[in-house]
């Protein structure tokens, strides 16, 4: 399930191209850009998976990698919706889409076309 916060989707699980088992991703705020993993990461999503995978131990799981979703935030509050827009002549920017908004990328890039003409 989603954390309320909606700042991601939760810790899930998918396996990677060897059939290793995979946690996350996990969300964190920051506010420069930064691409190191949390030491503490672990700490934070180990009681989310044991509560479906109760065998795993915490010394078995091992940071990987990381990668930055921005997020848009007006007024302080996170923004929950997408973008759309077009700030300087011959530029569209497309914000905050994220599933099931890419459902809809037909839409979108109809929107994007009449904002560049």
């Amino acid at each position: 399930m989603p954390p309320k916060d909606l700042k991601g989707l939760g810790v899930h699980t998918s396996f990677d191209l060897d059939g290793q088992i995979r946690f996350g991703p996990n969300t964190v705020d920051c506010d420069q850009y930064e691409m190191s993993v949390p030491d503490d990461l672990v700490d934070m999503m180990y009681p989310a998976i044991k509560d479906l995978f109760w065998t795993v131990e915490k010394k078995e799981l091992a940071l990987d990698y990381c990668g930055i979703r921005s997020k848009i935030k007006k007024d302080g509050k996170l923004f929950t919706d997408f973008l759309i827009q077009s700030p300087l002549e011959n530029y569209v920017e497309a914000l905050g889409i994220e599933s099931p908004g890419l459902t809809s990328s037909p839409a979108i890039v109809e929107k994007m076309m009449e904002l560049l003409s």
